[in-house]
């Protein structure tokens, strides 16, 4: 192999030489440098990702810390709240208080969900020809009651016959102390 490469002209030898330098740069390239941009460009993307999801979890944990503050003031509405007062009858001296009560259709509890801490019941309520500022000031009385309630869903829609009076379809989740702490 030796006396071979000694018997190639100087112009063979160049071109040997040159063929070689490729080869070389050709199989650095393909080892080193093509997988090495391969993975920048891949942790690059991830980053990007990564940043996206930091983004959404610190929404997230910005979200959960309002429920639980939430949780928090109906842990504390319910310890000040009187005594045994059933939710219901709550939501039935509240449309009482505004003048309402004539108009209930319905008032219809659902399937409870206990926690550890409260039990959450929710209410359908179900107003016909009620006056709008009636019907406002309830939902007022609801949001401000000493017994926690959340307004889950609200539907008023004007009644047919009469003008000036609404029919209100709601459902109150209502909340009662529970047997945990």
């Amino acid at each position: 192999m030796k006396k071979r490469i000694q018997d190639l002209t100087q112009r063979e030898k160049f071109c040997v030489g040159g063929a070689l330098i490729v080869i070389v740069c050709i199989l650095v390239y393909a080892l080193f440098v093509s997988p090495s941009v391969e993975r920048s460009r891949l942790l690059d993307r991830l980053i990007a990702q990564k940043e996206r999801d930091l983004q959404e979890l610190l929404l997230l944990r910005a979200e959960y810390s309002k429920l639980l503050a939430k949780e928090e003031e109906i842990v504390k509405r319910l310890a000040t709240a009187a005594g045994d007062v059933s939710p219901l009858s709550q939501l039935e001296e509240l449309a009482k208080k505004v003048g309402l009560t004539d108009q209930i259709q319905q008032m219809k509890p659902l399937a409870s969900t206990s926690t550890p801490r409260y039990t959450i019941t929710p209410v359908q309520l179900r107003f016909k020809g009620g006056e709008l500022r009636e019907v406002v000031s309830y939902l007022y009385e609801i949001e401000t009651s000493s017994v926690p309630f959340r307004i889950k869903r609200l539907g008023i829609k004007p009644t047919a016959r009469t003008t000036g009076r609404v029919d209100v379809t709601l459902e109150v989740l209502t909340f009662s102390k529970s047997g945990g702490k």
